[in-house]
């Protein structure tokens, strides 16, 4: 599928060789067009079932998914001899 090869788990950014080193790391998955079964919500709406895929458009492409972040995701950091890999 469009974009599995090039997925990667987080994106770093650093800056070094002066000052203080900056990381950010952004843990993202890739998400694969999927069906979406029909749900109630609390307030007891029935919503239907659709297709969801990474344009929002089902006409048009029904294979491409999307990235998506994480943000409750806890980054893992890992030290080997006081640097970070």
């Amino acid at each position: 599928m469009l974009g599995e090869q090039s997925f990667q788990p987080y994106a770093i950014n650093t800056f070094s060789h002066r000052g203080k080193n900056f990381e950010k790391i952004t843990p993202i998955h890739y998400v694969r067009p999927h069906e979406v079964r029909q749900y109630s919500r609390r307030d007891g709406t029935l919503v239907s079932g659709y297709w969801r895929d990474g344009d929002g458009d089902t006409t048009i492409n029904r294979q491409t998914g999307y990235y998506s972040r994480n943000p409750n995701a806890v980054s893992q950091i890992i030290r080997i001899g006081g640097k970070i890999l």
